[in-house]
């Protein structure tokens, strides 16, 4: 009983990616059509390690977490992964410049802030010898990360003293879970031209490896300022506001 004619044929079923091709019918035709459908994630309850530093349920974590997984990640043009979470509940972020970005999670924001705990896949990922968190220098580019869990509130008896305004953990992607080669560049406002690179393989069942690199450059703000002043020497109106950044990482996994 269907017409002739051009139809889009559209397969729908819970746990699956949708599924639309087209089909077209000449009178007295009759069409088979096979349609694959590919498996799709359901968020039910996700697994977080950073609250408890184990694996556990987020709902039978005890403290309140954000957690923002990879495909909403790789959708998103940044120029450092902290600023994935300018919109996530909870956290302020004040930016200083291009790729400068002051976050914290419980007080006040100030132009170098280390009250949050910052963790790249289980190690302490701020400057060890200023206690100051660069997020421009920390071995977590974009295309590599899994996730990002963000713990609001205290963790002292987990992670140590001073551990009272919460964690970011940026947990990058493994090796053997994701292999392959990932490109991507990027472009906007103020000459901004980026590309970052993550190239990752298995040796062996137990050897695995991975690369990751980021480029950009831009022009960075400029201070405001009176044209008429003429700047005296060390004067940060005359400063540079050529803005270049690479980032090199390597990682090898033994399982």
């Amino acid at each position: 009983g269907v017409a002739p004619g051009t139809y889009n044929l559209i397969v729908r079923y819970v746990g699956y990616n949708e599924s639309q091709t087209s089909v077209t019918l000449v009178a007295g035709q009759t069409a088979t059509v096979n349609v694959a459908l590919s498996q799709g994630g359901l968020d039910l309850n996700t697994i977080v390690v950073s609250a408890s530093r184990q694996a556990e349920k987020v709902l039978d974590a005890p403290a309140s977490i954000s957690v923002i997984d990879a495909r909403e990640i790789e959708t998103d043009v940044v120029q450092t992964a902290i600023s994935v979470l300018r919109n996530t509940t909870g956290v302020d972020i004040a930016r200083t410049g291009v790729d400068r970005t002051e976050v914290v999670l419980r007080g006040f924001n100030n132009a170098f802030s280390g009250s949050a705990f910052m963790l790249t896949d289980y190690r302490q990922a701020a400057v060890p010898s200023l206690n100051v968190n660069l997020h421009s220098i920390m071995p977590n580019t974009p295309i590599d990360i899994e996730r990002i869990e963000v713990v609001r509130g205290p963790g002292s008896a987990l992670y140590g003293p001073g551990v009272d305004e919460g964690v970011i953990h940026f947990i990058t992607k493994d090796p053997f879970a994701y292999p392959g080669t990932t490109l991507s560049f990027s472009g906007g406002e103020r000459n901004l031209i980026g590309g970052q690179l993550r190239h990752a393989g298995v040796i062996n069942e137990r050897i695995g490896y991975k690369i990751t690199g980021f480029y950009s450059q831009a022009d960075d703000w400029e201070i405001p300022g009176d044209e008429d002043v003429v700047p005296l020497p060390g004067d940060v109106r005359d400063r540079d506001y050529d803005f270049n950044k690479m980032n090199v990482n390597g990682t090898l996994t033994y399982r």
